[in-house]
């Protein structure tokens, strides 16, 4: 701890040395701006492989593109502006919806329901000076009531940045979703350390994190189930060996409650040496959920830019489901932010094993308030099962006019071998109004679950 305490010291006593920190832009809540944020990204250099990106990372990537894409370049050059403020606020949103009682959990929105017929989300920040500022964020839906969301204090510099609060965690350059952690679930109040600029000439981003959740039931310790909260460590370590072309490896790691051990020392040791909790017997109520992943992401071009990204994952359950009780995931995309002049194109695979997100130590699995805190797809079963699935997913955006935007989402899932269960199938259609004021749209979405229902969602909204 006094080590950790020094380094952040001197990194607050190094504005001669270093950059402050930086304010992270929207995940899954403001995707009209959130598309031109990632065409930005495919079209320059070497792109983190994990989310939110902080704003730093975008504003020193924006002249490249001035000559070569100057309306993405001005539109972007509009919107970042609120977040080099001093005191600002950078996102408010209100949507309206109608909707049948699924109960399905919307894909990507921290666990807010399919049957919400409202929901108001606000952000902001304050700068006491470059190396400390404090992010405000809330939403609120009627079925789940209010909720933090990215909000904490963060201090430090460019390459050490601490934050203390609830902030999103995206482990993943998969946009669809992400294997290890995404948005799907609320988020629970983690201490993250992380950068915001590449070290050397190799671009070296890392994150490293410790969240703990709300208390949850059925926890099982040596065979006594009691109640307790659970907690996670997470890291992410990326390098860009040539240009255009990112490397990651990632690792989370779910464990304590109840009766169970925890602790941060715990975490770190299920991060970096988890072959030492699993090969002694007296150390069981330190096991917990592990996983790993392999990325990359290659971008080419400028002018006619195209990005490919790739990730290897897997799964270790705890010993009490076996010693070779692992399965993997590979997933592949593809982004093409300028197919036409006016059209942008992506396209994602993922094919999964069974027993993604069980464990025999935790009832309802690797969740957040019995949410997945994984790839959404995944969550259409419940916590319960989790069988083999092939995920097909394609977005397509155009540009009908200067402002006004319409996309279209197609998403199909193939469940194999598992008895009672159907296929799963989504459509989604937004149409986008920009104005002086912010975005005004419609929103609706049509689909099939697992369990052969029928759902469907319209909602009007408002975004800035």
């Amino acid at each position: 701890m006094k080590r950790l305490t020094f380094l952040i010291l001197l990194s607050l006593n190094g504005q001669v040395l270093a950059k402050g920190v930086s304010p992270y832009l929207p995940i899954n809540l403001a995707p009209e701006v959130e598309l031109q944020i990632e065409k930005l990204m495919a079209m320059t250099g070497d792109t983190p492989l994990t989310r939110p990106y902080k704003a730093t990372e975008l504003l020193s990537r924006l002249e490249t593109i001035r000559d070569y894409h100057p309306v993405l370049h001005s539109r972007l050059t509009a919107y970042l502006e609120r977040y080099t403020e001093t005191m600002a606020n950078t996102h408010r949103a209100l949507a309206l919806s109608v909707s049948d009682e699924n109960t399905r959990h919307q894909e990507n929105n921290r666990g807010v329901q399919h049957n919400t017929n409202v929901e108001v989300s606000a952000a902001g920040h304050i700068f006491f000076n470059p190396y400390i500022y404090l992010a405000a964020g809330a939403s609120y839906n009627d079925e789940s009531g209010k909720a933090a969301t990215n909000t904490h204090l963060s201090l430090g510099n460019e390459y050490l940045q601490l934050d203390m609060g609830f902030r999103d965690h995206w482990l993943s350059p998969m946009q669809d979703s992400a294997m290890l952690l995404s948005t799907h679930a609320e988020n629970p109040p983690s201490v993250t350390l992380s950068n915001s600029s590449g070290i050397t000439d190799f671009n070296i981003r890392y994150e490293l994190f410790y969240a703990k959740f709300d208390e949850r039931t059925n926890v099982n310790s040596q065979g006594l189930i009691t109640a307790g909260k659970p907690e996670l460590t997470g890291m992410h370590f990326s390098f860009s060996p040539v240009e255009r072309l990112s490397i990651g490896l990632t690792r989370t790691y779910y464990f304590g409650g109840g009766n169970r051990d925890g602790g941060f020392g715990i975490g770190l040791k299920g991060l970096f040496t988890p072959s030492s909790l699993e090969d002694n017997a007296q150390d069981n109520n330190e096991q917990g959920y592990g996983q790993t992943a392999l990325s990359a992401k290659w971008n080419i071009g400028l002018e006619m830019p195209l990005s490919v990204y790739a990730e290897l994952a897997q799964y270790q359950r705890d010993a009490l489901s076996g010693a070779d009780d692992t399965g993997n995931a590979i997933s592949l995309g593809v982004f093409m932010p300028v197919l036409f002049e006016t059209m942008s194109l992506r396209y994602e695979i993922t094919d999964r094993d069974s027993g993604w997100y069980q464990s025999a130590f935790y009832e309802q699995g690797y969740s957040n308030k019995n949410v997945l805190l994984g790839h959404w797809s995944a969550d259409e079963f419940g916590t319960s099962i989790s069988p083999e699935a092939l995920t097909h997913h394609v977005m397509m955006d155009w540009e009908l006019f200067d402002d006004q935007q319409l996309a279209i989402k197609l998403t199909h899932q193939s469940i194999e071998n598992t008895a009672g269960l159907s296929d799963t199938f989504q459509m989604n259609a937004r149409y986008s109004f920009a104005t002086q004021y912010g975005f005004w749209g419609l929103d609706g979405t049509v689909g099939r679950d697992a369990f052969g229902e029928n759902y469907n969602r319209l909602s009007a909204f408002y975004r800035w």
